[in-house]
Order: C-alpha cells, then structure tokens, then sequence
C-alpha cells in the first residue's frame, strides 16, 4: 500500500499517512497478524515462559487446557521469569514482592451470601424496570456481526 517513490522521498511516505484511514489501519493490522506464523509466536512464547514448553514436551500438560494457578507456586521462579523479561531488568525482589502480595486477598471475584444475591438481582431488575418506563431500554438486541460481516462491511466501505 504504501510505496516510497525514489523521487520524492520521505514526503510521499508522509503524504500517504496523512492519507490513512480507519480501513486502511484495520487492513495493515489483518495483514501484519496474518504474515507471523505458529512457529514464531511458540518460540517466543518458550523464551517467556521456558518451564511451560518443558512440560509440554514431556507429556505433562495438555497444551488446550488452561491451567489453573497453584496455591504453591514458587515466587522465586516467578521473580526469575520477570528479571529475565525484556524491559523488566530493573525491577528488583521488593518491587516484584509488592505486586505478587498486592491482591493476594482478593479472591477475583465478589463472594455473596444468598440473600445479597437475591438482594442485587432484584435492584437490578427494578433499574430495568425503571429504564423501561422512561423510555430508556433498549429496543434493539445488541447485535454483534461476525468476522466476515465486518470485513465485507469494511470492503464496502
């Protein structure tokens, strides 16, 4: 899409950015998501996480499955993953503490006993209930177009 002219240089470069648009940026991305393959994105990947390929080429794991966290996870495993990350070299064993402790409390998700959860869906039914009545509901489900409904729309456009 964008070709630079030998003649004019760096201006017809900038000049076709300033000629982008939306379609044109979601085409790139598409294109530049369809050009990296498998191989690349599991090497990368085993840099990151070199236990997680281990135990894949051992048997241990199912590749498909997503793991749930262990309770004894090692954090000094953890804080030898992170130092070793590209860009994380500075973060030292007291800063990388503090984010592994920050929400060790917080289970992920808000525990209710039973009647705090007929207590909320019925002021969640009644907020419905009063958008409705003012006129404010919705008429139209929420329609969500596929992939290939997206891009033919994106063609068109």
């Amino acid at each position: 899409m964008l070709l630079l002219d030998m003649e004019n240089g760096a201006e017809s470069v900038l000049s076709s950015n300033k000629k982008l648009d939306l379609k044109d940026a979601v085409c790139m991305a598409a294109d530049a998501w369809a050009s990296v393959n498998d191989t690349a994105l599991e090497k990368a990947w085993n840099k990151l996480c070199p236990k997680a390929r281990d135990s894949q080429e051992n048997g241990d794991t199912d590749p498909d499955d997503p793991q749930e966290p262990q309770e004894n996870d090692n954090p000094d495993e953890i804080r030898e993953i992170i130092t070793e990350a590209p860009g994380f070299d500075e973060c030292d064993k007291a800063n990388i503490d503090h984010w592994l402790n920050c929400d060790v409390d917080d289970p992920g998700y808000q525990i209710l006993s039973d009647e705090e959860t007929v207590q909320q869906i019925k002021n969640d039914n009644q907020e419905v209930g009063e958008e409705e009545e003012d006129g404010k509901g919705t008429e139209v489900e929420d329609y969500v177009p596929t992939h290939d409904e997206a891009f033919i729309s994106l063609e068109k456009a």
